[in-house]
């Protein structure tokens, strides 16, 4: 929606420092984008390679602007668990993330990413770089820029645009690398990691 601002809380050069710098392995930014959906009770997660860029889409409950949680995402580092139930979802996994700067993962291999969101029918979208625009207000993304290429209804995706790492030549040995970091799957909680026509669900 036209009227809506995207007001990043944090200094600029943070960003344009510690965007690129934060991490230097591809795994370990998408376990961040994955521990983000994990926290968001997704049940599955996918890992899109498309032509221009990597795509981390997933089922959760999306976040609302007018409940505030997009406003909550863009507060950088603020403490989100203050309390034990704040560290539990309502399905009664432990979340994962923690220091809130795991959002920035993606700037480590995009200085361009796109956020878009829907919870409850409620879209909600903008841009992120690393380059944060003067007085901290972020591009909106408008309604027709918020759609998601494979979940239905509900959820986010995190678009990283021509990516400065790629995927590697084998889905197998992306699997592998990924169970490494993030062991966290079953039935309840899937990954998919697509390249075109090819796609390995991984879910033990």
């Amino acid at each position: 929606m036209a009227d809506r601002k995207y007001h990043l809380d944090i200094h600029p050069r943070i960003l344009e420092l510690l965007g690129p710098n934060l991490y230097t392995n591809i795994y370990y930014v998408l376990a961040e984008l994955i521990a983000n959906a994990y926290d968001a009770s997704a049940k599955n997660v996918y890992i899109i390679a498309n032509k221009d860029d990597i795509t981390v889409e997933d089922d959760g409950v999306g976040m609302s602007y007018s409940n505030g949680d997009v406003d909550k995402y863009l507060h950088v580092a603020q403490e989100s668990r203050r309390y034990e139930e704040d560290s539990v979802t309502r399905e009664g996994r432990r979340k994962m993330g923690r220091k809130g700067i795991g959002k920035l993962a993606a700037l480590s291999i995009s200085s361009e990413v796109w956020v878009k969101t829907i919870c409850q029918k409620e879209k909600s979208g903008f841009v992120l770089t690393r380059n944060v625009p003067e007085g901290n207000e972020l591009p909106a993304l408008s309604d027709s820029q918020i759609s998601f290429e494979r979940v239905a209804s509900h959820g986010t995706a995190i678009v990283m645009k021509n990516p400065q790492y790629k995927f590697p030549d084998s889905l197998e040995t992306m699997k592998k690398n990924l169970l490494r970091i993030f062991p966290l799957v079953d039935d309840d909680f899937k990954l998919h990691l697509i390249r075109g026509s090819k796609e390995v669900v991984v879910s033990d």
